[in-house]
This record gives C-alpha cells, sequence and structure tokens, in this order.
C-alpha cells in the first residue's frame, strides 16, 4: 500500500471532492545552497517523493504539485521566493523555509498573503501561535518538533538514564537559535533537579574553528552532563573536539544533532550522544517503512550507497501529504485562489492522518501533535533509537 493511500485512510472525515483534470499548486522555499545546504537537498528530495506518490493515485481525482525556490539561506531572498509563489504561481500553500532566521520573513509573507505554510524544520519559539513580529498568525503551520517540547523530553530522557546532579550548556553564542536552546535547556535542567551553575553556560562563536577555549572552561566546570548546541554541522565539530580533549561524560543535543552530517561529522567520538527528535527511520508503522523503503530506492549518495531520510525529509515529505490531505477536505473552487487558500487553512485545522513521523494533527496554535523520539549517534554517521514518548 502506498503512503498516500495510508495517509488518506487516517483522515479523519471522508472527502466528496472531485478534482479530475485540476492541479493542486503548492510551492516550497528551501535553502538548497548556503548555510542552510546541510538540510536543504534532503527536503528537496523529499518533496519531490511525495509528489510522486500523491499523483500516483491522485488527490480526489486531480494532481499535486510543488513549486521549488532555492533562498540560498537568505531570508530576504525567503520572503521574496515566497511573493513570487503566492502573486505569480498562484499557490494554495507554502511549505518552509529550511533555516529559522528565514522564518519571520517568509511566513510574514505567507500571512499578509494569506496563504497557509507549514514550518518543516523550525524548532525555535515564535514560529506558530505568538510569532514573532506578526502577532497571531493563522496562516502559519509547524509539522517539525518545537524545542519547547523536544528539549525538556531529552533533558528528562538524560536524567532518567544518566542521573545527573548537574549540567554544563555548551552553546553558539552569536546563532540565535543556540541562544534560545540555552534558555530551553537551563529551564528543563531546573525542572528536573539539575543545576547549572552560572560558568556552566559556555559560549562559542559561529565562526569558530578551533573550540578549545570554550571545551576548557566547559571541562573545569566539572559537571555531570553536557548540553550541545550550534549551527549546521558545529555541534558534531564540538563534538569531536571534546572528545579528543578528554571530555568522556553523557552529551544531549538539541534537534541540530538530528542530522546525519551532524553524526557523520561527530564520528566516532558522537556515539552515545542523544537528543530528542520528531523522527525514528526504523519505526515500524507501515507509513513510514513505505517512505523510508521508497526514499533508499530513489536517493544515493555518491558512492551509490542508498540515503536514509532524515528528521528533516520526513518533516517535508509529510508536510506535502499533510497539505493534499487538507486539499481534499477544502472543497477547492480552482476559480478563486484567495477563498481556495482559506479553505485550505481552515482544513489543516482538522486534518489528523498517518506520516512517517506517526499518527499526525496540529494543536490548536498549529504546533505539531506526534511522537517524540529519544536518538542516539552510532559513532558511524547514523542513529539509534533509544525509546520513544507518545504525543
Amino acid at each position: 500500500m502506498s503512503a498516500l493511500l495510508i495517509a488518506a485512510c487516517g483522515s479523519s472525515s471522508p472527502s466528496t471532492a472531485d478534482y479530475s483534470g485540476k492541479t493542486v499548486a503548492l510551492g516550497a522555499v528551501l535553502s538548497l545552497t548556503g548555510a542552510g545546504s546541510v538540510f536543504g537537498p534532503q527536503q528537496k528530495q523529499a518533496i519531490d517523493l511525495a509528489v510522486e506518490d500523491l499523483n500516483r493515485t491522485g488527490v480526489a481525482g486531480g494532481r499535486v504539485s510543488v513549486d521549488i525556490q532555492d533562498d540560498a539561506s537568505d531570508p530576504a531572498t525567503a520572503a521574496s521566493a515566497a511573493k513570487k509563489l503566492i502573486a505569480d504561481k498562484h499557490v494554495l500553500g507554502l511549505v518552509g523555509p529550511t533555516l529559522t532566521i528565514a522564518a519571520t520573513a517568509m511566513h510574514q509573507v505567507a500571512q499578509s498573503g494569506r496563504t497557509p505554510v507549514i514550518a518543516p524544520s523550525e524548532t525555535g519559539p515564535h514560529i506558530v501561535g505568538d510569532c514573532s513580529g506578526s502577532g497571531d498568525c493563522p496562516y502559519v503551520f509547524r509539522d517539525s518538533l518545537g524545542e519547547a517540547v523536544a528539549i525538556p523530553a531529552g533533558v528528562k530522557a538524560a536524567v532518567a538514564r544518566t542521573h545527573p546532579k548537574t549540567a554544563a550548556i555548551v552553546y553558539c553564542g552569536d546563532y540565535v537559535p543556540s541562544v534560545q536552546a540555552l534558555s530551553t535547556f537551563k529551564q528543563a535542567f531546573a525542572d528536573n533537579g539539575v543545576t547549572v551553575a552560572d560558568s556552566g553556560a559556555v559560549s562559542f562563536s559561529k565562526h569558530d574553528t578551533d573550540f578549545t577555549a570554550a571545551i576548557t572552561a566547559a571541562k573545569a566546570v566539572k559537571a555531570d552532563i553536557w548540553a550541545l548546541s550550534g549551527p549546521s554541522t558545529t555541534p558534531g565539530s564540538v563534538l569531536a573536539a571534546a572528545r579528543s580533549q578528554g571530555y568522556d561524560g553523557p552529551v544531549l543535543g538539541d534537534d541540530t544533532f538530528n542530522s546525519y552530517t551532524v553524526s557523520a561529522a561527530a564520528g566516532k567520538a558522537g556515539k552515545g550522544a542523544f537528543s530528542a527528535s520528531a523522527y525514528w527511520p526504523g519505526s515500524p508503522d507501515p507509513t513510514n517503512k513505505t517512505f523510508v523503503s521508497e526514499y533508499q530506492a530513489r536517493f544515493k549518495d555518491a558512492n551509490g550507497k542508498a540515503q536514509t531520510p532524515d528528521e528533516v525529509a520526513a518533516q517535508s515529505y509529510s508536510a506535502v501529504l499533510i497539505l493534499a490531505q487538507a486539499a481534499r477536505q477544502a472543497n477547492l473552487g480552482f476559480t478563486n485562489p484567495a477563498g481556495d487558500r482559506d479553505a485550505m487553512r481552515t482544513a489543516l485545522e482538522r486534518v489528523s492522518l498517518a506520516t512517517p513521523l506517526g499518527s499526525f494533527s496540529f494543536t490548536a496554535a498549529h504546533d505539531a501533535r506526534q511522537t517524540v523520539w529519544i536518538n542516539a549517534m552510532d559513532g558511524a554517521g547514523g542513529f539509534i533509537n533509544l525509546t520513544s514518548i507518545s504525543g
């Protein structure tokens, strides 16, 4: 059974729409180049696969298309690309962007254009609900697991596994998502009875290539556990450097840990370092098994080895499935884009379906409601699953 058919079976209500001869036009703004290219290409691959799967059986008798634009990891370019997709391409829904730094700019465009958008990889605060700079944002949704949920889940798992009394937090002080993670880690540790001394919050710069000073300062704290956050592949590099400089204690990461490129950057030094994730490719859920099988069959690395989808790939694939399911329920007319976009927004709030992420629906604040996976790096560029928490 295809992922599409399984997803449709998970819908909360049957569709009576008939879109024969019509195309549900969607758009995506991704970082295919620039700093976000660690994640963007996997997102594009997953979206392309979702379109293939959906069009194999159709969307209420019609088809779906996704026009993918590269924002080059630049917020202004992301906003411009979103404007083009809304005004010129008349898309009914959007996916993106890749990077949190571009989210405010792009999402404000979607909000002002009254076009629903699903954030597939933004995990910080103020993405949905009380959106930064724009107040309420009823057209913005997120299928990426917010750090406000993930970090406390990771800390709780860490406390259960390693029983720490003290913690150090090593973070990137000039990278906004990492600074936000610092606050979330501090609160989560406090909530679990773990002390973070003032000297236990140790920063490095996103421009650093030598992390000796930060690692030396963190080691001096003599904490029972480290939490680590940084941009792109930096967490893997910091982790590898920390192990080479003698830190052999447990390491807990934020969402930046959940990338195969970060796990590869950590190498053998990453073994056992863990984090909370929105996704586990080994999940036995039928929708996920189909997705992983199709992804591995379709996409190979430079050596011809099958690629395993990571978290951002699963979230991007799921975002297209979610938008397609909303389209089925929206009774689109295809003559009034503004009216169809409003119908899509309303339908998104009711979506409940099976995805590679597990059973998925949105909260009242348009955030993700799903399973949380606790995964550890395996020391060989991959991950193993430790446990899961029902959403």
